[in-house]
C-alpha cells in the first residue's frame, strides 16, 4: 500500500502523486490506473514542470486503458534484454532449446542494433522493410531462409515478452515474412553410392540375431 503523501504533492484532487528519491533530483509520479500502480520518473527538477508533465502521462495512459493499449511501453533493447535474460536462464535450467542460443547470437548482432532505440509498439510493417534492406547491406548479400527464420523467431521471442510482461497488445505483433534464398542443397546419392548402401545395409540386417533385432534392422 503506497505511503500517504503530502497534499501540496498531490495533483487532480490525488490522483497523482509526486515524490523524489533520495539518490534523484527528478520528480517521481505515481498513479492508479485501473488497478495497478503506475511509477514512472518526470525527469523535470523544477516541481511545476513536473507537475505538468505527470499530469499529461497521466491523461495518455487513461486514455491507452480506456483504448485496451499497453499503458506502457518500452524500448526494444529493454525488451529484448529480457528476453535474452528468460532464454538464458532456460539453458542454463536444462529447460531451454539449443536454438536459444542463435536467437541470442542473432538479437545481439542484428536485432538489437537495428531495433534497439525504437519502442516495442512502434515495430510495423514499414520499419521491418527497413530493417531488412539494412541487413542485406550489413550481409553484403540476400540472407538464406535460415538466417531469416532464426531472426523471425528471436524477434518473435521479444514480442512474446512484451506482450506477458504488458508493453504491447497481441494484435501489434508484426507479420513476418521469409524471402530469403533457398539453402544449398546437398548433392544426391549417385547410383553407385545407392548400390554400395543398399547392400551394406542388406548385408548388415543378416548378421543380426533372429526376432525383434532382425525385424528391427529389416
Amino acid at each position: 500500500m503506497p505511503k500517504l503523501a503530502a497534499k501540496d504533492n498531490t495533483l487532480l484532487d490525488g490522483r497523482i502523486v509526486l515524490s523524489r528519491r533520495s539518490n534523484s533530483s527528478a520528480w517521481q509520479a505515481r498513479y492508479k490506473i485501473g488497478t495497478r500502480w503506475i511509477r514512472v520518473s518526470t525527469k523535470q527538477l523544477d516541481k511545476a514542470v513536473a507537475g505538468r508533465v505527470a499530469e499529461e502521462m497521466y491523461l495518455e495512459a487513461k486514455f491507452r486503458h480506456k483504448n485496451q493499449m499497453p499503458i506502457q511501453t518500452r524500448r526494444f533493447k529493454t525488451v529484448a534484454l529480457l528476453a535474452i535474460e528468460t532464454m538464458d536462464a532456460a539453458l542454463k535450467g536444462g529447460q531451454g532449446k539449443k536454438v536459444y542460443k542463435d536467437y541470442i547470437i542473432a538479437l545481439n548482432r542484428y536485432l538489437i542494433p537495428f531495433f534497439g532505440a525504437y519502442n516495442i509498439d512502434s515495430l510495423d510493417y514499414a520499419l521491418i522493410k527497413k530493417f531488412e534492406e539494412w541487413r542485406i547491406e550489413k550481409y553484403g548479400k540476400r540472407p538464406k531462409a535460415s538466417s531469416i527464420g532464426t531472426h523471425n523467431s528471436a524477434l518473435n521471442k521479444v514480442f512474446d515478452e512484451a506482450i506477458e510482461r504488458g508493453f504491447v497488445s497481441s494484435n501489434k505483433r508484426p507479420e513476418l515474412f521469409n524471402r530469403g534464398d533457398a539453402s544449398d542443397r546437398r548433392p544426391d546419392f549417385t547410383l553407385e553410392e545407392y548400390r554400395r548402401v543398399h547392400a551394406n545395409l542388406r548385408n548388415w540386417a543378416s548378421k543380426s540375431r533372429d526376432g525383434k533385432t532382425r525385424e528391427m534392422r529389416l
